[in-house]
Formats: C-alpha cells, sequence, structure tokens
C-alpha cells in the first residue's frame, strides 16, 4: 500500500573520467642554447643571447592585457611573505614550505585539511603574480613615484630555476603530490595554471619595465622552460580528463603560448592547438542554454573565466574564434545574467560556488563584445541600457529555474535590488563539485537573502561532508540521510548509483509562475546491476508564485512524498539574518 506526504510553505515576502593509461613525459628537461636556439624560427634563430633579450624587451607585439596600475598592501605582504620567508597564504591561511635554506621545499605537503590545496597552490604559482606586481609598482609604499625593487625579479628568477632543478627534473611529475590519481587531474592543472602565470610575470617584469636583472641569459633560460613546459602536457594528454573545467584551463594555456611567442617554430601548432581545443569543449562542457555542464555555478565562473579570457586575448591580437564560439559565449554569459541576486553581488551557492563569486564582471563583456543593452541594464541596477524582455527564465539542460518579479523601475536602483529572485535547483548530481541538494530553492528579496545555500566551506575542509548533505539545503530528507546517487559523473563504481535525473515541468507568464520537480533517490537497491528498486520515496515539489506586485507577494511551496513502507520526512529551511533554522517534520506510516 502507497502512501502520501504533503508539506505546504507560504513564503510571504513583505516590503522589508580520465584515462588510466599511464604515459610520461618523454621530452627534454634540459636543452643546450644551441637546441633553444634551433627551436626559433628564422631570423630569431640567428640571434645571439643579447639580441634575442633586446627584442623581447622591446617588442610591441604581440600584446599582453594591460597591468593594473595599483598594487594593495596586501599585494605587497604575500609578497614579501613568499621572498623573505618561504610563506605561502591559502584560504586566509599561511603555509610555511621553507627548505631551511632560503628555497622552498616543492615536495612538502602541510599537515591538515588543507595541506593538499595550500601545496597546489604552490606548484600553480598564484604567489608569483603578487612578486610581479610588487615588483612593477614600487619597492617604497606607497610612493607616486614607485622605484621597481630587482630583489623581487631576483625571487623569480630563484623560484623559476629552483622549481625546474629541484622538482621537474627529478619528479614523476604527475604523481605529485598525492599519486597518479590526484595527479592525473590536480597535477596537469597545477602544470596549466603555471604555465600561465609564468607568461603573465614575464610580461609584467619583461618588456614592462626591462629590469636589468632580467639579462639575456635569465630569458633564454625563462623561454626554455616554457617550451618544455607546454611540450610536457601536450606529451601527457592521454593523462587529460575527457570533460571539465581543467581540460579548458589546458587548452587555453597552450594557446595563450601560442599567442604570446610566435617566435618559437612550435606556435603556429600550439595556437591551433589550443584554439581547436577550446572550439571543440565550448560545443561539449558548455550547454545550449549557456550553462556549464558541472551544474555549479562556481565552476560556471571557472570555465567562462577560461574561455573568455584566452578570447579576449587572441581579440588583442587579431585573432577571431568561430561564430559557434561566439554564440555559445553569449548564452553563458546571458546564463550569467538570469542567476546572479538583484544586489549584483550574491549568486546562488550551489554545490562548491561561494555566496560572493564576482560575477558581475562579465556583464561588461555582454554589452561591449556582443552588442547587448540587457547586460548594460543589469550592470547599472537599471540606471542606463535596456530592461531584458524575460523576468522567469528556464534553463531546461542544466535544470536551472529563475523565479523572478521584474527588474525594477528603470532609473530607480532600489527598486531593482528589492526585486524578488527565487531559484529552483533540479540539477543533477554531476560529479565531485555538486552536492546533494535536489530540488533546494535558494531566495533573495527585497535586497536580502532569505533562504540561504551554505555553499562551499573550502575544497578537503573539514566539515566539507555537511556542507554537501542533503540537510543542508532547503529540501527534503529522507529517513534522515543523503539520497542515493544515480548517472554520477564519473560513476562512483563499485557503489551502485540511483539517483535519476529530475524530472521537471513549467509555466512561467505575466501572472504567475510555476515550476515542478520531481525525483526518486530515496530509492534502496538490492546492489547488483539490473535488480529492482524496492521501498521507493519519490519526492515531488510545486512552487507556485502569483504576481500581485509589490505589497503583497508570496511564494507557494508544496511538496509531496510518495512512498511505502514507514519514514521520516525533514523539510529544512536554511533562513538568514539571525532568524532560526526551519525544521519541519513528519512520521509516515502505511
Amino acid at each position: 500500500m502507497r502512501k502520501e506526504a504533503v508539506f505546504i510553505i507560504v513564503i510571504i515576502l513583505l516590503s522589508t573520467a580520465v584515462s588510466s593509461d599511464h604515459q610520461y613525459y618523454r621530452g627534454p628537461v634540459d636543452l643546450t642554447d644551441a637546441e633553444f636556439f634551433s627551436l626559433l624560427k628564422p631570423t630569431y634563430e640567428t640571434y645571439d643571447k643579447a639580441q634575442l633579450r633586446n627584442y623581447f624587451m622591446t617588442r610591441v607585439t604581440p600584446q599582453y592585457f594591460p597591468l593594473s596600475n595599483y598594487a594593495s598592501q596586501d599585494t605587497f605582504n604575500r609578497a614579501n611573505n613568499a621572498m623573505n620567508e618561504e610563506i605561502i597564504t591559502y584560504a586566509g591561511s599561511p603555509y610555511d614550505f621553507s627548505d631551511g635554506t632560503g628555497g622552498f621545499n616543492w615536495n612538502l605537503i602541510p599537515a591538515g585539511d588543507l595541506g593538499l590545496d595550500a601545496a597546489a597552490y604552490l606548484h600553480r604559482f598564484y604567489h608569483m603574480n603578487n612578486i610581479a606586481n610588487a615588483y612593477a609598482h614600487t619597492s617604497t609604499y606607497p610612493t607616486e613615484n614607485p622605484i621597481p625593487d630587482e630583489s623581487y625579479v631576483n625571487e623569480i628568477i630563484f623560484e623559476w630555476d629552483e622549481y625546474w632543478n629541484e622538482f621537474f627534473k627529478v619528479t614523476p611529475i604527475y604523481h605529485f603530490p598525492a599519486g597518479p590519481e590526484f595527479l592525473q587531474l590536480n597535477g596537469l592543472l597545477n602544470h596549466f595554471e603555471r604555465i600561465r602565470n609564468w607568461i603573465e610575470t614575464f610580461e609584467y617584469i619583461g618588456p614592462v619595465h626591462e629590469s636589468p636583472t632580467f639579462d639575456e641569459n635569465e630569458v633564454v633560460e625563462y623561454l626554455k622552460k616554457l617550451y618544455m613546459s607546454i611540450e610536457y602536457i601536450r606529451s601527457n594528454e592521454v593523462q587529460w580528463p575527457i570533460t571539465s573545467n581543467q581540460v579548458i584551463t589546458g587548452k587555453a594555456s597552450v594557446l595563450y603560448a601560442g599567442i604570446m611567442y610566435p617566435e618559437f617554430d612550435a606556435s603556429d601548432e600550439w595556437l591551433q592547438y589550443g584554439k581547436n581545443g577550446l572550439e571543440e569543449v565550448i560545443t561539449t562542457d558548455i550547454f545550449d542554454d549557456g550553462c556549464h555542464n558541472e551544474r555549479t555555478p562556481g565552476y560556471n565562473h571557472v570555465a567562462l573565466m577560461s574561455l573568455m579570457t584566452p578570447y579576449n586575448l587572441a581579440a588583442l591580437n587579431g585573432i577571431s574564434f568561430s561564430s559557434a564560439y561566439n554564440q555559445r559565449l553569449e548564452k553563458s554569459l546571458n546564463f550569467i545574467k538570469y542567476l546572479m541576486h538583484p544586489n549584483n553581488i550574491y549568486v546562488p551557492a550551489i554545490g562548491d560556488t561561494s555566496i560572493q563569486e564576482g560575477f558581475s564582471i562579465w556583464l561588461d563583456d555582454g554589452y561591449t563584445i556582443f552588442g547587448d543593452q540587457t547586460f548594460r541594464y543589469v550592470e547599472t541596477f537599471g540606471a542606463q541600457g535596456t530592461m531584458p524582455s524575460e523576468t522567469s527564465k528556464a534553463f531546461a539542460n542544466c535544470k536551472y529555474y529563475i523565479l523572478r518579479s521584474g527588474w525594477g523601475q528603470p532609473g530607480n536602483i532600489q527598486s531593482y535590488k528589492d526585486q524578488r529572485h527565487l531559484v529552483f535547483d533540479a540539477a543533477r548530481f554531476a560529479g565531485s563539485h555538486s552536492d546533494w541538494d535536489n530540488l533546494n530553492i535558494i531566495l533573495f528579496a527585497y535586497d536580502k537573502l532569505l533562504l540561504a545555500d551554505p555553499g562551499e566551506y573550502i575544497l578537503n575542509g573539514p566539515d566539507k561532508a555537511w556542507f554537501e548533505s542533503t540537510a543542508a539545503h532547503n529540501t527534503i530528507v529522507v529517513d534522515n540521510r543523503n539520497y542515493n546517487l544515480m548517472n554520477n559523473i564519473p560513476p562512483t563504481s563499485p557503489n551502485p548509483d540511483f539517483e535519476s535525473e529530475v524530472t521537471t515541468s513549467y509555466n512561467f507568464g505575466d501572472g504567475f509562475d510555476f515550476v515542478k520537480g520531481s525525483h526518486n533517490g530515496y530509492a534502496i537497491n538490492t546492489g547488483c546491476s539490473g535488480c529492482p528498486i524496492t521501498n521507493p520515496v519519490v519526492i515531488t515539489r510545486n512552487i507556485f508564485y502569483p504576481k500581485l506586485g509589490e505589497n503583497l507577494d508570496y511564494f507557494i511551496v508544496s511538496d509531496k512524498m510518495l512512498g511505502s513502507g514507514t519514514h521520516t520526512y525533514d523539510q529544512y529551511w536554511h533562513l538568514t539574518h539571525m532568524i532560526s533554522i526551519g525544521i519541519w517534520h513528519h512520521l509516515l506510516e502505511v
């Protein structure tokens, strides 16, 4: 016998896969000067070191993104800590990587939950951007007439050489820091990001300031290391994940090198390799509705950064992408336009996403690149541009549904921020960056976040399991546990996966919005392939939003649980602004 349990709540708002085939790098880890110059195109191959250094310091093309005219005190603090103390700041905490002799211990993995992530952060050379910016701006902060401090350049050169000689040349690289299972993914990502950060560092300490410390020998040594790094990641492409934000980052890194170093014989191949890779991955990893296939706003942001930045760098140098690439980029920007809460600061913290993720940086691209004045309207809170024609929006591939009251009164910023904005998350579990959060609701209204998703804690940090759990979200928990998973990416074999794709339907109109989602993630399987599912519980959530205007606004949320046997049902609501968490409990028995 099957029985139903129904919860109804009215929210009233008033104006208040990776390949396992291991392939080691077979390229050089050292190049003689003669071998290096043989890798250059005609004319450049005939230069001596001094001529090559002079050429790179004075060339006006290709162009790189301009250096910011400002560096914060925090930038200098981090640069000085890395240079003088070998201390890297990750997730707000200092990590000491000193080898005791004035250099970094590149094989160190600090103790604690975040030690692995801190080690990856070091290997990606994110800290070098701080050092390069500190050098480029001043040695006596603050001053109106900055005099670059060459000790920063000495540090950069020292770190490049130390990393290369003490780690790259002697380590089975893609096995660091936690064995092949880790590095097939994150280890190669370390190399992708390292290449990008090295290129940026060179541009900022070289052509921008023509550092005398960066002499002809150091220029050649840098270019040698860069060449070998590019060939390393290309020769290990068999280790790359099939699809993810990391593939996008890898292709983008090679494209960066192809654009910025046309002097190499291989540069045309690098350029085409990176460009073709991005052209392909944008159609596989970005859905037709603009959502990234990891179905997590934070990684939508990461993926878009790795798609848009090389696109802009290419445009800066007269290189264009296909119309299909442009169209998919524009759709991804449009996805963000609807996803952001009306304060243009917060986004729904779904999965591994920070509540304040910085999505608004993309609004400028929406109207400057694609000429869509609705992005200008959103960026200015309705003061300029054209109001979007749709209020609510369904992203059917991703299964995010946005119920929005409107776009405010043009020119009235507070009216824009006061709009009601409910996000219904019916996305499937899509891998390690997802949470057990089916049928979750996030609500922003009257310039406040009211119903919150707690978002990410820290990758691999303490309590991460709770942040991912079903109970941490505004949804239904059955029998005090997470639901089972089906169609996970990648499969979690040998453990069975059971969560089916969520079934959804919706109707958005001028007078009301309605959306419905169902899933059977609380079914129990006997554990064998093809065995019948027993004791299923199907949860259906209905959301009805009558658009009644500014004086009275509410959402009706109706939850129906259809099952057999005895179960407990808990309806969780995570409210903000000093309001206690509400839990409605119901016991259903046959």
